[in-house]
């Protein structure tokens, strides 16, 4: 198949509506989400954008970022190694610098193909696929795909079929929205579930402590940014990947599609969540909650669950994707789990030890994750 392919050095470089052709609702794809990945990150990243038109129409694309080992964010170190990469870094033991497709705190999204040219769609991820390897060759580095989801079945097939190594990573927490109301969302669940969590909103609203969604934002960006690190922080041991401006760069990029959510208590911000919207799909990357002014007053619930829930429904929304961990809650709340994957590029002396790294990792992971989500996953 033939067409033209470019390299670009910025997303800006590229038409926001021809990108979003390709992203199939996921919005860490979208323009909007890169644009302001480019603007707010606050390690110091090199993306590289992959495109490719027929006829001066983009009918492929895709994003690859540098990452070096002071990369402030969860990493290929990070996914691999877990609690044990401070040991592995101090032993000389490092998957970076790496050639890292997809998009920031982003999954489920690495090749983006036009919806209306399914006949090419293999041909041009394989082409992109090609311009991605030389590209990571010609840098010297391994060319990874991580958070790959069993959705991506097309991509996960051609990278086994290029002998890529996989590594199991935890599952990823989807809630499908089939309700017509937030109130028959609860009805659906069990009755001892329904009664528990009736009792937390009671709970929330008899503390004096108010959540709804907020705009604008721009006004408590620092504080709430400030809540985003602490519970980044205490869970990843990382500050949140993006810094200042972040909420600013939210709302001017991608306006009604983004939806930040705060509870407050005696007029201070005490929580904040946000959720990004694309065609119908949500997605709930982060949560800060401040754990003092917060305390017994079922705040989280409130941000991280029923506020974008039952916002989500109003919106008319299908489904909303709830990211990894916490899972006993979010099984409880009626999420299910969709597998989720690493694959890594790797050749030469390297590639048998890193073999049987991945197949630890891979076990690990399913180990380590409770009862009920390891028979869910």
């Amino acid at each position: 198949m033939s067409g033209l392919l470019s390299l670009h050095p910025t997303i800006r470089d590229i038409d926001a509506d021809a990108w979003n052709q390709l992203t199939a609702g996921n919005a860490f794809a979208s323009h909007a989400w890169l644009l302001t990945t480019e603007n707010c990150c606050r390690s110091r990243l090199e993306p590289v954008y992959f495109t490719l038109h027929r006829d001066a129409v983009l009918i492929a694309a895709s994003v690859c970022y540098v990452l070096t080992r002071e990369h402030d964010s969860e990493n290929l170190d990070d996914i691999f190694f877990g609690r044990l990469k401070p040991y592995a870094r101090a032993a000389g033991l490092s998957f970076l610098p790496a050639f890292v497709c997809g998009p920031v705190l982003g999954y489920g999204w690495h090749i983006g193909v036009h919806p209306d040219l399914p006949a090419t769609g293999l041909a041009s991820l394989n082409l992109l696929l090609d311009a991605m390897e030389l590209e990571a060759r010609a840098r010297r580095l391994s060319l990874a795909f991580p958070q790959v989801l069993d959705e991506e079945d097309q991509l996960k097939g051609v990278l086994a079929a290029r002998h890529y190594l996989s590594c199991v990573n935890v599952p990823v927490a989807v809630l499908d929205l089939p309700w017509p109301t937030f109130d028959a969302y609860f009805a659906h669940l069990p009755g001892r579930t329904r009664h528990e969590f009736r009792r937390q909103i009671n709970r929330h609203r008899d503390s004096g402590a108010v959540t709804g969604s907020t705009h604008p934002a721009t006004p408590d960006d620092a504080h709430l940014l400030n809540l985003l690190d602490g519970n980044s922080l205490e869970h990843n041991a990382h500050r949140f990947a993006f810094g200042p401006a972040f909420f600013s760069e939210l709302e001017r990029n991608f306006g009604p599609n983004v939806r930040i959510f705060t509870s407050r208590k005696a007029g201070v911000i005490t929580a904040v969540s946000f959720m990004l919207i694309d065609r119908g799909i949500a997605f709930v990357p982060a949560v800060g909650v401040d754990r003092h002014l917060a305390a017994r007053d079922y705040t989280y619930f409130q941000i991280t669950y029923n506020g974008p829930i039952a916002a989500a429904i109003d919106a008319g929304l299908v489904r909303v994707y709830y990211g990894r961990g916490m899972y006993q809650l979010k099984l409880r709340r009626g999420c299910r789990l969709t597998g989720n994957s690493v694959y890594m590029r790797v050749n030469g002396p390297r590639r048998i030890p890193a073999r049987c790294w991945f197949f630890i990792a891979s076990l690990w992971n399913r180990y380590k994750l409770p009862g009920r989500a390891r028979t869910s996953s």
